[in-house]
């Protein structure tokens, strides 16, 4: 399997969400293992988007939770890709669309 076309998307909206909420720069701590825990996030999650990843990170960092903050500093990317599902926002549900699959899963 080839490289997801997602990656680099996905690792420039972090650095970009990083520098805006936390006012430092995310290049200094982060390494190999960071971009390790990303593409292993992509390939388990292929249906979700960059937007909705990249936000996810952002839900993390201004997370009112003390020990979330405390990982921020350190390795926040490895963090919030091992606690993925703590941070994505809630999905917008097509339901006429989930109706009309439910429908031909009958047939």
């Amino acid at each position: 399997m080839g490289a997801d076309n997602r990656f680099k998307e996905v690792v420039d909206g972090l650095f970009d969400v990083y520098e805006k909420e936390t006012k430092k720069k995310l290049n200094p701590i982060f390494g190999g293992d960071d971009a390790a825990m990303i593409k292993r996030l992509l390939k388990n999650l292929p249906e979700e988007t960059v937007d909705r990843l990249v936000e996810s990170f952002r839900i993390f960092l201004t997370s009112p939770d003390r020990f979330h903050g405390t990982q921020i500093g350190t390795k926040p990317v490895r963090y919030w890709a091992t606690r993925i599902n703590e941070f994505l926002p809630e999905k917008d549900v097509d339901f006429k669309k989930a109706y009309v699959k439910m429908l031909k899963k009958e047939d």
